[in-house]
């Protein structure tokens, strides 16, 4: 006399998400989705997002920073329930990768693999005065009084490096 019965099963709708992008201060980047199913479940199916990563049951802004979901199923089964991702806002330019992972009680555990980029921000260069004029003084007597313009940078990944044409000098 006996019973057998099925090993609970996880099932996610992919494999991998790839493609999370934003530019540095403007996360973050846009979400995608995978379904989750699951079937002879004996406990809730624990969902958990790598770091830099965050997941919801709901779609926008409802994410809040939540790293970890806890699903319980309804009559040993979860059907067709979306999950989201999107990479978290606040991040340094790099590439991240992880493992949004899936496990429950006696299931094997399923993971979706997740990729994405901060890009650097676009450098942005601007000047106070688009041109200086007048200079001159009497001969034997230079300089010039000085003129001054300021100089402004975003995103940089290098200094801003000034010359003067022949004739002028710089400070």
């Amino acid at each position: 006399n006996g019973t057998v019965t099925a090993k609970p099963t996880i099932f996610a709708s992919v494999t991998s998400l790839s493609g999370f992008t934003y530019t540095v201060g403007s996360g973050p980047s846009l979400q995608q989705m995978f379904t989750l199913n699951a079937a002879g479940l004996t406990s809730n199916v624990t969902i958990t997002a790598p770091a830099n990563f965050e997941i919801s049951l709901n779609s926008g802004a409802s994410f809040s920073g939540s790293t970890s979901l806890n699903i319980a199923p309804i009559n040993a089964k979860i059907n067709a329930l979306n999950i989201y991702v999107r990479l978290k806002a606040g991040l340094i330019q790099n590439t991240y990768l992880g493992v949004v992972s899936l496990a429950s009680n006696g299931a094997d555990n399923k993971s979706v693999y997740v990729s994405g980029t901060v890009n650097a921000a676009p450098v942005v260069l601007t000047v106070s005065k688009t041109a200086l004029s007048n200079f001159s003084y009497t001969f034997g007597n230079g300089p010039s009084p000085i003129q001054s313009f300021t100089v402004n940078g975003t995103g940089l990944t290098a200094p801003i490096i000034l010359r003067a044409p022949a004739n002028y000098e710089i400070s």
